[in-house]
């Protein structure tokens, strides 16, 4: 690009002409020493009175002041800068440590319903949604160990966004899987309501899929509707009477979604203590799940 000359000098031709490109003059203009005096007076009449125009600064959105003593071309190569949307700009920061803790935090729940499959009581009249509940939960596991483990070995990259990582997609997607089961688990294999909890489930992940396709990044509306599918398959408690079970998953989950909002302010530590909940919140299902009423 061409560069700024700032109060350069004026430079005088032999013939009485000013150089090119001061004060804004032709090469072949002519120039007299009592113009030049005046034109001097005027400039600097300009900058007493503050008739300095004011031009935006692209970077800090800030106005400069343009002297009429200041002459510059921009480059032909320069581009300029687009004002992207703030909430597109949002980076959400990652800590190893904290992923780390939020992907190991995934095992208790499974290992919970690994103990009661290995343990079935024969007075179980619907063993089958026990295994529900328990192969669910193994199959979310890995899903979102391998997120968050992969979340937590990105941290310091700032090209990484853990909200556009399709591994997020399996992650949210592994948890309305669970839904549908989970739902077929405490209903005690209804398939009226296991279907529509599927249509349900199965619309939450077709938006999913196409706002990753379409470069969207993750949003809170997402765990909005985990949290509607969560709601839906937790009725079938109230309609058989289990209020114990149903008052145990509700506050174990409600304090888990409690330590998610204040995820910032634990500085991250949060979304694992939201996956611990988890464990108490499976215990309940699976209490639920076995009775026979």
């Amino acid at each position: 690009g061409q560069k700024v000359r700032l109060h350069q000098p004026m430079e005088q031709q032999p013939d009485g002409r000013r150089a090119s490109g001061c004060w804004g003059t032709q090469p072949s203009e002519k120039i007299t020493p009592g113009a030049l005096l005046e034109q001097q007076q005027v400039d600097e009449h300009r900058h007493t009175q503050g008739l300095h125009k004011k031009v935006p600064d692209a970077a800090s959105g800030d106005s400069q002041l343009q002297s009429p003593f200041l002459i510059f071309k921009a480059s032909e190569t320069e581009k300029p800068t687009l004002n992207v949307n703030a909430s597109d700009q949002e980076v959400c920061e990652v800590h190893f440590w904290q992923e780390m803790f939020s992907a190991v935090t995934m095992l208790p729940p499974s290992i919970l319903g690994l103990w009661w499959v290995l343990t079935l009581s024969p007075e179980i009249v619907f063993p089958q949604c026990i295994w529900a509940l328990a192969i669910a939960s193994w199959v979310h596991c890995p899903a979102s160990m391998i997120y968050h483990i992969t979340n937590g070995l990105n941290a310091g990259n700032k090209k990484y966004d853990p909200y556009a990582s399709p591994l997020r997609l399996v992650d949210v997607s592994a948890i309305h899987c669970c839904a549908v089961a989970f739902a077929w688990a405490v209903s005690h294999g209804d398939w009226l309501f296991t279907q529509i909890a599927a249509m349900m489930n199965l619309i939450c992940v077709a938006r999913l899929t196409r706002d990753f396709l379409k470069g969207k990044r993750g949003a809170q509306d997402d765990l909005y509707r985990v949290c509607r599918c969560i709601a839906f398959y937790l009725l079938p408690l109230l309609w058989r009477g289990d209020f114990v079970n149903f008052a145990g998953a509700v506050v174990s989950i409600s304090l888990g979604g409690v330590f998610q909002l204040v995820d910032e302010r634990l500085h991250g530590w949060g979304h694992g203590l939201f996956h611990l909940m988890l464990t108490p919140y499976v215990g309940f299902l699976l209490h639920s799940a076995a009775a026979n009423f």
